[in-house]
């Protein structure tokens, strides 16, 4: 790649031709927020055993819920996270897969932390439209 932005394939290209530098998107929520009879869930322990995201033309990515405890994920990487937005049975193989528009439930495994996020990272260059997070939310006073 030249100082101009220009470049030089080693062969000819017939058709068209995407060029882009790679690159990791990523969704971090506050920490979530659910008031009960008892008041705020602040300060109390929560879990999230199940998340439901809505997404609307999106394709591909992956999920996770963060506690308090857990750190950042790294900057690059899906170790730990939950794939959403796959391939389904009734794709074709031979063709790309189809954007979806849906909601997309994910079990949660964890237990009670003090605060809970959910992270979502998209590594390829795909669109995603994430319209809502919808967490179910238990907390304990204990």
């Amino acid at each position: 790649v030249a100082n101009d932005g220009t470049f030089t394939l080693p062969y000819p290209c017939a058709g068209p031709l995407h060029i882009g530098l790679p690159y990791v998107s990523d969704v971090e929520t506050l920490r979530i927020e659910q008031a009960d009879q008892k008041g705020t869930s602040q300060g109390r322990r929560v879990v999230v055993p199940e998340v439901t995201i809505r997404f609307m033309d999106s394709r591909g990515g992956y999920f996770k819920a963060m506690s308090q405890d857990i750190a950042a994920p790294a900057s690059t990487g899906v170790v730990g996270f939950d794939e959403v937005l796959e391939r389904e049975a009734g794709d074709l193989a031979s063709a790309p897969m189809p954007l979806r528009t849906r909601d997309y439930k994910v079990s949660m495994d964890g237990g009670y932390d003090f605060g809970a996020a959910l992270f979502y990272r998209q590594t390829q260059p795909l669109p995603v439209t994430i319209l809502a997070f919808v967490p179910k939310l238990e907390t304990s006073d204990n």
